[in-house]
């Protein structure tokens, strides 16, 4: 899909080692800016392969952004 002039491509699977989904990111290299992802966190366990969180809203800075996973999960 596009956010603006962005290209992005995105994949949901099953976690491999607890009950949850793994979103996979790709992002073509015309983002300049930071990308965001934002969830309510309530009861979740969430953590990415880049950025950092603030709550529930995930901040990836454009130098990271090409591609990236967010993990979304129900504790054990």
């Amino acid at each position: 899909y596009r956010a603006g002039s962005a290209i992005i491509r995105q994949s949901v699977s099953a976690a491999v080692t607890a009950t949850g989904l793994i979103y996979t990111f790709r992002i073509d290299d015309s983002v300049q800016q930071a990308v965001r992802f934002q969830l309510k966190p309530d009861g979740l366990k969430l953590s990415s392969s880049a950025g950092t969180w603030d709550g529930g809203t995930l901040t990836v800075p454009a130098a990271e952004s090409k591609s990236f996973t967010v993990n979304v999960e129900l504790p054990q």
